[in-house]
């Protein structure tokens, strides 16, 4: 809703403890925060990633993780704010910044992890190849995650193409994620997946179904990223069966 709509209510309920979900900052928010010390508010921190992970190819990502970084430590300095933070990791990372021991490891949720096991289906869509002998069919690798530098984008297509040569099989790597069309990132992903002729394909961010979809229809999930706050496809594929 508008955050205008958010004022009155929190005037009209002074008990209320908001719950902020954390994302680099949202400055009307944060100044709201901190200007009313009278009000707890618990922070949902996801861990900033260090702004040199994002150096060579986001440069409007650095300056906002820099101010993410700058506001924790206000939200730090205050005494009405705790943290959730997602892994003992961003724990550490709070602690780093000068955070005491008032933070609670709240794991995140997802609706994939709240599934029976779906080998039966994997086993289900896999069998629709049943024409193509195992040894003849393209390899498909997926990997999930947004598109910045420290993902791993590129290192996934690498191996990929070391894969088809040491197999002699066809390899196909399927990204999805949100990317940012202010950067070349991706243009240089396709470039790097063309020499080393790898069948790249980017789908951007999609539904949950579609994503349950690609679970069931890859053969491996490839993680090469450099830095995770937690990892939570990692996790989402391992509990659809897919290998990892």
């Amino acid at each position: 809703e508008p955050v205008a709509n958010l004022w009155p209510y929190l005037s009209k309920n002074p008990t209320v403890t908001p719950i902020y979900h954390f994302c680099d900052g949202w400055p009307e928010l944060d100044h709201h925060i901190l200007d009313n010390s009278e009000r707890r508010f618990v922070v949902r921190w996801h861990n900033n990633t260090p702004p040199w992970f994002y150096g060579a190819t986001h440069k409007r990502s650095v300056e906002r993780t820099v101010r993410g970084f700058r506001t924790i430590v206000n939200f730090l300095a205050s005494g009405n704010v705790k943290f959730w933070v997602n892994s003992n990791f961003t724990l550490e990372q709070l602690r780093v910044l000068g955070g005491s021991s008032e933070a609670a490891v709240v794991y995140p949720g997802s609706r994939f992890l709240e599934l029976e096991t779906l080998n039966a289906a994997r086993l289900i869509e896999h069998g629709k190849d049943g024409e193509i002998a195992i040894e003849d069919r393209t390899i498909r690798l997926l990997f999930v995650g947004r598109v910045v530098s420290h993902k791993g984008h590129k290192h996934i297509v690498a191996f990929a193409s070391f894969l088809q040569r040491a197999l002699n099989r066809e390899v196909s790597v399927t990204f999805l994620g949100r990317d940012d069309p202010a950067t070349m990132l991706r243009h240089d992903i396709v470039a790097t997946a063309e020499a080393e002729e790898v069948d790249v394909v980017f789908k951007g961010e999609v539904s949950e179904a579609d994503l349950r979809q690609a679970y069931l229809n890859s053969d491996i999930f490839i993680c090469f990223s450099e830095h995770e706050g937690f990892g939570m496809p990692v996790f989402e594929a391992m509990r659809m069966g897919l290998p990892v």
